[in-house]
Order: C-alpha cells, then structure tokens, then sequence
C-alpha cells in the first residue's frame, strides 16, 4: 500500500513539474513574441553617408505593426508594410515607397536589433537601439476623407474668443510638408509654419497639411504615374468644405505657394471664398512664360547648327 501511494505522490510531482514547465515554456514564447515591441534609434551603414533611422514596433490584437522615420529625408512616421517576428530573435519588416521595398532583417539581441538593409539589389549593414521616445506636444488636426485616404491638416488659432478669419495655406511643389520643407533637402526653413505663426498674432486662423506622402499623410499616396494636379485641387477644395462647416471660423481664404498657387486658384473658382493670396505664383501663363520661351528658342538653334529640320 505504501508502494501505491509512493508511486502516486510521484505521478503527481511529475505532472506538476510538467505542467509547472510548460507554462514556463509558453510564457516564454510569449515573452519572444513581445521582444521586439519599442521605439528605437540607429542607422543604415551606408559608405561615407550613414542614414540614421528612428524605428516605432507595436502589436495589437496579436498582429506586429509599425512605423518608420528618416529624418535626414524628411521622412516621418511612414507605415511598415510587414512586421514578421520568427522564432525567439529573427525579425523582418518591409517598407513599400515609391513603388519600392526596401527590406529590414535582423536579429534581435537584448534592446538591439542589427542585420541586413536592403533596396534595389543593394545590402548595407543596420544596427538599432531600443531608446525612450521624446514626444513633441502636438497640435489640433482636421481630417478629411477623399478617394485616396485620410488627409491630415494642423490647425492654428490666435489668441482670444472666436470666431476667427482663417486661411488655407497650401504647399509647393514636390514632397513638402506643412511647414515648408521639402524632403530630401538638408535643413529647415519652416517658411509656412513661420507664416502661421506671423497670422495668429495678427488674429488670424489657419490650417496647413503635408502634400500626399509626407508626414502626416504619407499613407494618402497615389502612383506616380497616376498623379494628377485635379487630385491636389481636389484635396483643398475638401479642406475648404471642411471649413465652412465648423463655428470657429469667420471668413475663409486661401493663400498658396508655388505651385500651391495654382492649385489655390483652380480651387478658388469652385468655391465661395473670401480671399486670395498667391505666393511666389504663376504671373503669366505658360505659353508667355520666359523659360518655356528660352528653352524653345535654345532648341531651335541648336537643331540649325547641327542641320536637323
């Protein structure tokens, strides 16, 4: 009879112990899954030009996400197309940019991940480290929906009681952000956010949004070859509905830069506004336009100096 009950209590222990480890292992496995959860910091080892790189990882509903920013390209928040964590240390993430993939794969050691970037047959060498995030205190938005995703614009108000005259400032050309810089150039000049500044001292509103595929609307991109100027005409004729639905405000106006201008007039003409400021714009139209007129005549002369009609 002792034997039997020693030979349970064993059984016992021994299922214990089991059970006991493979808890043990499934939290462990868990705890694999969530490693690589965090904000880091680091660069891609690119010859005599390192690209450093600030990289967000998240999961939601079991489901790895996140984001992407270079700020020497101005680059900010851009979504990861695929977040793939295998095993206990291997992890890959995909980003998708101008009908590129760019590929991230590493391993992660501790609060580092390091491995191998690449893009367009090129490999160079990467290394993160897991870092405490500073956050920026960030301001009002309104958000529009069009037929190319959700766009983004930063409200700016004046002191004082409402409602307020407000302004639509619209970017330049190429990927500018809302406050005037374009990505890929070095430094800042903040012209646009220096503009809104200037008009809430004055007491006047205004709102002012990243083009398609930067920043805060980096999700909202088309193709390049699908690109058309009625969809940025379209986007501030959005904002200006926008607009005139919320009690804040007063007047409303455009001011654009560039070819913000363009895109401000065309549409002006499709909405009731109050005013319009042309920055830098189109002062003639473009069969008068000197360079259009220099490059035709350049071409001209070149063709009968080397006897081509």
């Amino acid at each position: 009879m002792k034997k039997v009950c020693t030979l349970l209590l064993l059984c016992v222990f021994v299922l214990t112990v089991a059970a006991c480890k493979s808890v043990d292992e499934t939290s462990k496995e868990k705890e694999a899954t969530t490693d690589a959860i965090g904000y880091y910091e680091g660069k891609i080892d690119i010859p005599n030009q390192p690209l450093g790189l600030e990289v967000t990882l998240q999961k939601k509903d079991g489901e790895l996400s996140g984001t992407m920013s270079i700020p020497m390209q101005g680059l900010s928040d851009y979504p990861l197309s695929t977040v793939e964590q295998k095993g206990e240390n291997e992890l890959l993430f995909t980003m998708k940019i101008q009908n590129q993939i760019i590929s991230f794969e590493g391993k992660i050691d501790s609060d580092q991940i390091a491995g191998t970037f690449k893009q367009n047959n090129q490999a160079f060498p990467f290394q993160l480290t897991k870092a405490k995030k500073t956050i920026d205190a960030e301001g009002e938005f309104l958000q529009v929906e069009t037929a190319y995703g959700t766009l983004s614009a930063e409200v700016k108000l004046p002191e004082g009681k409402g409602p307020y005259p407000v302004l639509l400032i619209i970017p330049g050309s190429g990927q500018t952000d809302r406050d005037g810089n374009t990505v890929g150039m070095a430094g800042k000049n903040n012209s646009l956010k220096l503009l809104a500044d200037g008009l809430a001292e004055q007491g006047i509103a205004t709102i002012r949004y990243d083009k398609r595929g930067v920043k805060k609307n980096s999700q909202a991109i088309t193709k390049e070859e699908d690109m058309r100027l009625e969809q940025f005409v379209d986007d501030a004729v959005a904002f200006i509905d926008k607009l005139k639905t919320d009690d804040r405000f007063s007047t409303i106006g455009i001011i654009g830069h560039s070819q913000g201008s363009l895109v401000g007039m065309l549409a002006a003409q499709e909405q009731d506004i109050d005013a319009y400021i042309s920055l830098a714009g189109l002062g003639r139209s473009i069969d008068k336009d000197y360079t259009i007129n220099y490059v035709n005549s350049f071409l001209r002369n070149y063709l009968k100096r080397v006897k081509i009609s």
